[in-house]
Formats: C-alpha cells, structure tokens, sequence
C-alpha cells in the first residue's frame, strides 16, 4: 500500500517536472560534450557499448556521468566511468529524492541517454528531473519523455549505436 502511495507521488513529480521542462528553452550544440546516461539497473549491458557511443561522437569518458537506478537485483555495474546509484530508497513517501550528491541533476549534459523501457515512476521521476537538453530513449517509457525514440528493446545494444549514429549525426556533423 505505501508503494502505491509513493508510485502516485512519484507520477505526480514526473508529471510536473514534464510541463516544466516543456517551458525551458534549450539550444544544441555543435557538438556533444557531456553525455549523462539513466540506466535501468536491471538491464544487462555491457559498458562496451558506452565506450563505442563515446568513441563514435568523439567524447571524453570523463563527460559521461551515469546514474543507475538500482534494485534488488542489480545487474549494471558501470566501472569505468563516472557512476552514482540511486534505488528507491532514496525517494521519500512524498516522492522527494533524498540525495547528498545532486551533480547529475545540477550539471547541463549535451544529450541524455534514458537507457530504459518501462514505465518505471522512479525512472521517469529520475529522467524528467534532470536539466532540459536533448534527451534520447526507448518505446516503453512515456513518450513525452524523449525528443527521439528507438523502438526496440535496450538490449539490442548494436541497434541502439547504429540508430544512435544514423540521427545524431545529422545534427551534431559528425
């Protein structure tokens, strides 16, 4: 019953944070600098996929900051790059995050990468707080989440950089 509670709250936040985002003016670069990844921690990707999409748009890996919602079952470990791991927990009944280290949130990425396709409250909460940029992600979600929408699952990692390339690299000239 409290989860059910929490779940609204959390709808509610991410129903609020949508229609603010939908007023803020962003612009995009010529290129992408800062790539910040909302990942399902019960997904099992690999984080060679990660290192190819960073290798293809010619980022640093020190501008690729995770955040992984994690769970009982955990099954991302994110090592070599910058990750912090939230779980539900970390969200108060009222659907507040109880967080120290707020960075994902406070820095401006270039592109956001909701590495998730469940409708999830906590990962559209999570997503849909961070700084308005262009955010990609999967079918699944809400789809006023995400400017550009891959339908297929996450796990097809190899479509996910071939799709990623194809219409990204329009826009930022690669």
């Amino acid at each position: 019953m409290i989860e059910k509670i929490k779940n609204h709250f959390l709808n509610q936040r991410f129903k609020n944070n949508i229609q603010k985002s939908r007023n803020e003016n962003y612009s995009l670069g010529e290129k992408i600098n800062k790539i910040g990844i909302l990942l399902d921690g019960r997904l099992e990707i690999e984080e060679n996929v990660f290192k190819s999409f960073i290798t293809m748009f010619k980022v640093s890996a020190k501008n690729l900051h995770f955040l992984v919602l994690k769970d009982q079952t955990v099954t991302s470990e994110i090592i070599s790059y910058r990750t912090d791991y939230v779980s539900r927990k970390d969200f108060d009944f009222m659907g507040n995050l109880k967080l120290s280290d707020k960075t994902f949130f406070e820095n401006r990425h270039d592109l956001q990468i909701n590495y998730f396709d469940r409708p999830d409250p906590a990962l559209l909460c999570l997503a849909s707080k961070t700084k308005r940029c262009l955010r990609i992600g999967f079918s699944g979600s809400d789809d006023r989440l995400n400017d550009l929408i891959f339908n297929f699952s996450p796990t097809a990692t190899k479509a996910f950089l071939d799709e990623s390339q194809k219409y990204l690299s329009p826009i930022y000239n690669y």
